[in-house]
C-alpha cells in the first residue's frame, strides 16, 4: 500500500490545476450552505432569546376603546396564559430644527419596572424615574438618526395639542427587531420612531382613563403548540366585538415577526437548493477527470492487478483521491462558509435590531458540510473508475483499443459539413465522440446560467416592484391621514396650501372580509373613480377601472378567500353602524404590498351611511424650497394630523435598502456562477490538453502558432458553453418564480420578471468566462514539451 500511496501523491500532484477547478466548486457550493445556515441559525438564536427577554406575545388586538376590567376578564377564555392591555396612538413629532413633520408610534408601558409582555430593553439612560410623568422612552435607530439623548426635550403632537417630554433613555424591543412605519416596508428611522410613554400619563393625554385600543397576550403551551390558536383568537374577538376590533393578529402574521421568520426561511431553502447545483457539477467533472485518469493508467492497473492488487485495494487507492478532493473542498468551503456568515450576520445587523447577534460556529453544521462534500467527491469518483478496475489483469495490462471513428451525424448533411472549415469540423468530431464529457460541460454551463439569470432575475423584479407600485400604483408624492374621519372640506384646506397641484381623499374602512367558512380582517379603501394619484394595476401593469358598485380585490386576498370576480363577499366592519353587508366582487387586480381592497368613494361612505368622510388625503405637489419648507411648517400647525407619509422617501430607502441588497447579491451569485463555469471549463479543456499534447505538438511541426492551435479549444468551450447557457436561461427564469414565490407574504409579494436585455447579459457573461479561461488554456500549451510529445509511443 505503500507504493500506491506514493502513486497517489504523484497522480495528485501531476493533478492539481485540475483538482483546483473542482475544489473551487466545491468550496464554494459547501461555503453556500455553510453561511446561509449558520447565518439562519444565528438568527434563530438571537431571536430566541430576545424573544424570551422582552417576553414576546403570542397575539395582538387592535381595538377602538375597551375598558381595562373587560379586558382582565378574558383571562377566563380557556387557551389564554396572560393577558396585557396598553394604549397606542399614532403622534406628530415636532422638533424645531426640522421642517417636516415626523411620524411616531406611542406605546405604553407601565412605570414600575416588572417583567411585561413585550418589554423594551434599554440601550442608553434608564426606564422611568418617579420625578417627571411626562418622560419617555424613544426608539434607538430613531434616536441616533435623529440625535437625541437622555435629558433631551421634545415636542409631541398627541390628541390635538402640543406636549413636551423628556428623553430619559433609548431602547429596542422584540416586538420592533425590523421597525416600519405602518404600510411602509422599509426601515426609515429618521422618519418614523416609537415612544415608549407612562401609562397614566397616555391615559390622561388621550382621555382613555380605564380603557385601552390594544390588547397583547400569551397563549398556554398546549394551545401555542397545537392547532387552537385561530378558536381561541375567534372567542377573543367576539368577547371584545362591542368595542370595535379592528384587527386580531396573531404572532405568525405580525410584521416583525414574520419579516424576520421569511428571512430565515428563505436562507434554509437557498442553504438546501443552492449548494446542490455546485456539488452536482463538481461531481460530475470529478467523474470526467477520474474517468480519464483510469484510462490514462489502464496498463498500470493490469499491472498492478497481476502483482496480486486486489479490486478492492486499487478502487480503494482511487477513492483516495476522490476523498482528497472532497475533503480539501470542504475543508476550504467551511472557511468560506463561516466568513460568509460573519458577513450576512453583520449585513443583518442594519436591518434588524437585537440586543447580540453574533456570529456562532456549529461544528454539527461544519461536519455535515464535510461530508457532503466528501460524498459528492466519492461517488464521482467511483464512478469514473469502476470500468477500468473491472478489468481482467491480461485485458487491462493491453493498452485500450482506439476509439471508434466514422462519420457523426451532421456529416450526413454533405452540404453543410463542407461549408465548415477544417478547425470546426475537428471540433465537431471531437465533441460527438466524447459524448460524456461534452453532456457534463453542457450541464455545467446551464448551471453556472441559471444561477446567473435568478441573480439578474432578483434585480430585474425588485426594479419592477419599485416602479410599478410609486410610478404606476402610488403617484401622489404625500399621504396625510387623520385622528378621525373629516369632511371634505379638508381637501379644499390642503389644496391651498404651498405647492399643491392636487389632493384626493381616501375613506378607509377596516372589515372582515367573510366568503362561505373562509374570512380575513382588511380594510377597503374608498377613492375616487377617475383618481389619478392611486391607481390599481392587473398583472400586466394596465390600469384597473373603479367600479361604481362593488369592491375590487387584491389577487392574493381573492386567493385566500376562494373568491373569484362576480362573487359575493360579506363585510362585516368593525367602525360606524358595525351592521353586515354584501358586496359584488367585481375583479381582481395586482398588489405587491398589502393585500389591498377598493371601492368607489361615495358608494362606500353610503354603504357605511357617511357623506363624503375622509380618513385619508393624498397630495401631489411641487415645490421650490420655499414652498417645500412652507408647506411643511403648515402641516405641523394642522389638527387632527396623525401621520405624514412621505411617499418619494419611501421609494428613495426601498431602492437603498433592498435594491441594493440585491444588486450584492447578483454580483455575488455571479462570482460564484463564474466559479462553476470557469471550474468546469479548466478541468475540461486541461484534460482534454494532457490527452492531445501530441497532437497540439503536431500543429506547432506544421507551423500553426499556439493561438491557432488554441482556437480549436476556444471553439469547442464556446459551443458547449454557450449551448448550455440556452439551456440554463429557461431553467433560471423557472427558478426565478419558485424564488419570488417563496418571498410572499400578506404584506408584499415580488413579481418575477426578466428584462430581454437580461438573457443577452447571461450570454456575454458566458462568452466572457470562456475567454478567461482561454488565457489559462494558451499558457497550459506553451508549457508542452514538443520534442517529448512527438516522441510519445501508441
Amino acid at each position: 500500500m505503500q507504493m500506491l500511496d506514493r502513486k497517489l501523491k504523484r497522480d495528485l500532484r501531476l493533478s492539481w490545476k485540475m483538482l483546483l477547478a473542482i475544489t473551487s466548486i466545491i468550496a464554494v457550493g459547501i461555503g453556500s450552505f455553510i453561511g446561509m445556515l449558520s447565518s439562519a441559525h444565528n438568527l434563530r438564536v438571537a431571536r430566541s432569546q430576545y424573544y424570551s427577554t422582552c417576553r414576546f406575545a403570542d397575539f395582538w388586538i387592535d381595538l377602538k376603546k375597551a375598558p381595562v376590567e373587560e379586558v382582565h376578564r378574558l383571562m377566563q377564555v380557556e387557551g389564554v396564559s396572560e393577558i396585557r392591555d396598553r394604549l397606542q396612538f399614532k403622534v406628530i413629532v415636532d422638533l424645531p430644527e426640522v421642517d417636516e413633520p415626523i411620524s411616531a408610534m406611542v406605546l405604553s408601558l407601565p412605570e414600575d419596572p416588572e417583567p411585561v409582555l413585550n418589554a423594551v430593553v434599554v440601550r442608553k439612560g434608564s426606564t422611568f424615574t418617579h420625578d417627571r410623568s411626562n418622560e419617555v422612552i424613544v426608539s434607538e435607530k430613531f434616536a441616533e438618526a435623529r440625535g437625541l439623548e437622555p435629558g433631551d426635550r421634545i415636542g409631541v403632537v398627541m390628541n390635538e395639542r402640543r406636549e413636551e417630554l423628556i428623553v430619559v433613555g433609548t431602547a429596542i424591543s422584540a416586538e420592533f427587531v425590523y421597525l416600519t412605519s405602518p404600510g411602509s416596508l422599509v426601515d426609515d428611522p429618521k422618519n418614523f420612531g416609537l415612544f415608549y410613554m407612562k401609562r397614566n400619563f397616555a391615559e390622561d393625554t388621550f382621555g382613555f382613563t380605564g380603557a385601552c385600543n390594544n390588547v397583547t397576550g400569551l397563549f398556554t403551551p398546549a394551545v401555542r403548540q397545537g392547532q387552537r390558536q385561530q378558536a381561541v383568537l375567534d372567542t377573543l374577538s367576539d368577547r371584545l366585538s362591542p368595542y370595535g376590533v379592528f384587527v386580531t393578529i396573531p404572532r405568525a402574521d405580525q410584521f416583525s415577526h414574520m419579516t424576520l421568520s421569511a428571512e430565515m426561511n428563505q436562507l434554509r431553502s437557498m442553504a438546501y437548493i443552492f449548494p446542490i447545483f455546485f456539488l452536482v457539477v463538481a461531481s460530475m467533472v470529478l467523474n470526467v477527470l477520474m474517468t480519464r485518469l483510469a484510462e490514462q493508467q489502464r496498463t498500470v492497473m493490469g499491472t498492478l492487478k497481476a502483482l496480486g492488487y486486489g479490486n478492492d485495494h486499487l478502487r480503494w487507492h482511487f477513492m483516495k483521491f476522490g476523498l482528497v478532493t472532497g475533503a480539501l473542498g470542504g475543508i476550504m468551503g467551511c472557511a468560506l462558509g463561516y466568513w460568509f456568515a460573519s458577513v450576512m450576520t453583520t449585513l443583518y445587523l442594519e436591518f434588524f435590531s437585537f440586543p447580540q447577534l453574533v456570529n456562532g460556529f456549529y461544528p454539527g453544521l461544519m461536519l455535515a458540510g464535510l461530508l457532503l462534500s466528501v460524498g459528492a467527491c466519492a461517488l464521482g469518483t467511483i464512478r469514473g473508475v469502476e470500468r477500468v478496475i473491472r478489468l481482467q489483469p491480461a485485458t487491462a495490462m493491453r493498452p485500450a483499443p482506439p476509439t471508434r471513428g466514422g462519420r457523426i451525424w451532421l456529416e450526413r448533411w454533405p452540404r453543410l459539413w463542407s461549408r465548415l472549415d477544417i478547425q470546426w469540423q475537428m471540433v465537431l468530431r471531437g465533441l460527438w465522440r466524447q459524448k460524456g464529457r461534452t453532456v457534463v460541460a453542457i450541464f455545467s454551463a446551464a448551471m453556472g446560467a441559471a444561477i446567473v439569470v435568478l441573480a439578474f432575475g432578483f434585480v430585474d423584479s425588485m426594479d419592477a416592484m419599485i416602479k410599478v407600485q410609486f410610478d404606476r400604483v402610488l403617484r401622489s408624492d404625500y399621504h396625510l391621514t387623520f385622528t378621525r374621519e373629516l369632511d371634505d372640506a379638508v381637501l379644499y384646506e390642503i389644496r391651498r396650501l404651498p405647492g399643491v397641484t392636487q389632493a384626493e381623499p381616501v375613506f378607509m374602512v377596516p372589515c372582515t372580509f367573510q366568503a362561505g367558512h373562509r374570512q380575513k380582517k382588511g380594510g377597503i379603501m374608498g377613492i375616487p373613480p377617475q383618481s389619478r394619484l392611486t391607481t390599481p394595476v392587473d398583472a400586466q401593469g394596465q390600469a384597473v377601472s373603479i367600479p361604481a358598485q362593488g369592491i375590487l380585490m387584491a389577487q392574493r386576498l381573492m386567493n385566500q378567500l376562494g373568491v373569484q370576480a362576480g362573487d359575493r363577499i360579506r363585510l362585516l366592519p368593525v367602525r360606524g353602524h358595525q351592521d353586515p353587508v354584501t358586496a359584488t366582487l367585481t375583479q381582481g387586480f395586482n398588489s405587491m404590498l398589502g393585500l389591498d381592497v377598493y371601492a368607489d368613494y361615495q358608494w362606500i361612505n353610503r354603504l357605511m351611511g357617511e357623506q363624503s368622510s375622509v380618513s385619508e388625503v393624498r397630495v401631489l405637489a411641487r415645490h421650490n424650497a420655499r414652498q417645500y419648507r412652507d408647506f411643511m411648517r403648515a402641516l405641523k400647525q394642522m389638527p387632527n394630523l396623525e401621520t405624514v407619509t412621505d411617499i418619494r422617501s419611501q421609494k428613495k430607502a426601498l431602492t437603498d435598502q433592498f435594491d441594493g441588497a440585491m444588486r450584492v447579491s447578483a454580483v455575488i451569485m455571479i462570482l460564484f456562477a463564474a466559479v462553476i463555469f470557469l471550474g468546469a471549463i479548466l478541468n475540461g479543456t486541461l484534460i482534454a490538453i494532457s490527452e492531445r499534447q501530441r497532437e497540439i505538438a503536431t500543429f506547432s511541426a506544421m507551423g500553426y502558432h499556439d493561438r491557432e492551435t488554441g482556437r480549436l479549444f476556444l471553439r469547442e468551450n464556446l459551443l458547449t458553453n454557450l449551448a448550455g447557457t440556452l439551456i440554463g436561461l429557461p431553467l433560471g427564469a423557472w427558478m426565478l418564480v419558485g424564488s419570488m414565490a417563496g418571498f410572499e407574504t400578506d404584506a408584499y409579494s415580488f413579481p418575477a420578471i426578466l428584462r430581454p436585455v437580461s438573457y443577452l447579459y447571461t450570454l456575454l457573461l458566458a462568452v466572457v468566462f470562456v475567454w478567461c479561461a482561454q488565457w489559462v488554456v494558451h499558457r497550459d500549451m506553451r508549457q508542452i514539451n514538443r520534442v517529448e510529445a512527438l516522441s510519445l509511443k501508441e
